[in-house]
């Protein structure tokens, strides 16, 4: 991955992100903890990174997709997330 993110990349990002800030179960005192110590907001944004890059790598694992970089499996990760929230069935 490098320093500079594209669209896909940067949304899929702030996907993991938010899903670090408020553990599933948390609360508000969970997002102000993540918005006021600057520890905790670094090691989460980190591991956000690394959950990414662990799912970008895991697509790249099949046949079809390991000539397409980063922020085009990005685009298909965000594209299936937002499927789902919105209870669309997957193209096929």
């Amino acid at each position: 991955m490098t320093d500079e993110l594209g669209p896909n990349t940067r949304k899929l990002l702030s996907m993991y992100i938010a899903s670090e800030a408020i553990l599933k179960g948390g609360g508000f005192a969970d997002g102000i903890k993540f918005i006021q110590d600057d520890v905790t907001r670094a090691l989460k944004i980190a591991t956000a990174k690394d959950k990414m890059m662990q799912a970008i790598n895991a697509i790249r694992e099949f046949d079809d997709y390991k000539t397409w970089d980063d922020e085009k499996i990005a685009g298909l990760l965000v594209e299936k997330i937002e499927e789902r929230k919105h209870g669309r069935s997957p193209r096929r």
